[in-house]
């Protein structure tokens, strides 16, 4: 009752969120595919995810989950339909992994790279290909930036009749939102509330907004990410890109591929 009591506010505001902050229902059989067929095998999970954490004990794998934040590798036990009691919890900076080398013949990541800095992208992959076996997968979803007008966006989203969290992904990771590579969810806050006063979007559409990740504006959550050429570069220089992998609904998913790497 302690933990439960510890984690609930936390763990009833990560709820509201939505994609991108989760995984989409028409990313999930994507990753499901991904984790087929390594029964037994060792799955390392660069975060908390829940759903990554349910196809593991689904899939009977090995799951590790790796976080330098307690709160959410316990606090996210709430949101899983099928709480692993082997699951291995390891406290840890993702640059720096407490892990023999080719331990692991999966590697999940939820826009993990993303919060971490530009800089330390290179880092982050060599660690990650050093605890990956050698005949192992890579599974990692990204946020990429595309160029594309604001006024574009907002003509294209009411054409389509898109509601405001495509708005919120389309808009706020256009490059001109992200100064030295990097953004921050406080500042997404206040340029939606610019669009209301602007008469762009409805006060109903921003209170909708701030429902579902108003808790994540609060916190000032920093993401980083580079425009997908040059992302593309960097991921190059370290593992091969096996596939490019996008959720049905290509213009709702178009600045998170899910990249599967192999060494």
């Amino acid at each position: 009752m302690e933990n439960y009591q510890r984690y609930s506010k936390f763990v009833e505001d990560w709820k509201k969120a939505r994609f991108p902050a989760r995984p989409s229902e028409e990313e999930m059989p994507i990753f499901d595919n991904l984790m087929q067929g390594y029964i037994g095998k060792k799955l390392l999970i660069l975060g908390s995810t829940p759903e990554f954490r349910d196809l593991g004990f689904k899939l009977k794998l090995n799951v590790t989950c790796a976080d330098i934040n307690t709160d959410m590798l316990e606090g996210m036990k709430q949101l899983m339909q099928f709480p692993n009691n082997n699951e291995a919890l390891v406290k840890c900076d993702w640059l720096n992994m407490p892990f023999e080398n080719k331990t692991f013949d999966l590697v999940f990541a939820e826009q993990s790279i993303n919060i971490i800095e530009v800089k330390h992208f290179g880092k982050f992959l060599n660690e990650v290909k050093r605890v990956m076996k050698d005949d192992g997968k890579f599974v990692l979803k990204s946020i990429v930036l595309l160029e594309q007008s604001e006024e574009e966006i907002l003509n294209k989203a009411k054409k389509q009749k898109r509601d405001v969290i495509y708005l919120y992904d389309k808009i706020c990771n256009m490059p001109k939102h992200y100064k030295n590579n990097q953004r921050s969810h406080k500042e997404v806050s206040d340029y939606f509330f610019e669009l209301v006063k602007q008469g762009k979007i409805s006060q109903t559409e921003y209170n909708e907004f701030m429902h579902h990740f108003g808790a994540v504006c609060n916190a000032d959550l920093k993401l980083h990410a580079l425009l997908k050429d040059e992302f593309e570069k960097i991921l190059k220089t370290h593992f091969k890109i096996k596939e490019i992998l996008y959720g049905k609904d290509f213009e709702r998913h178009s600045l998170h591929p899910i990249y599967v790497l192999e060494k």
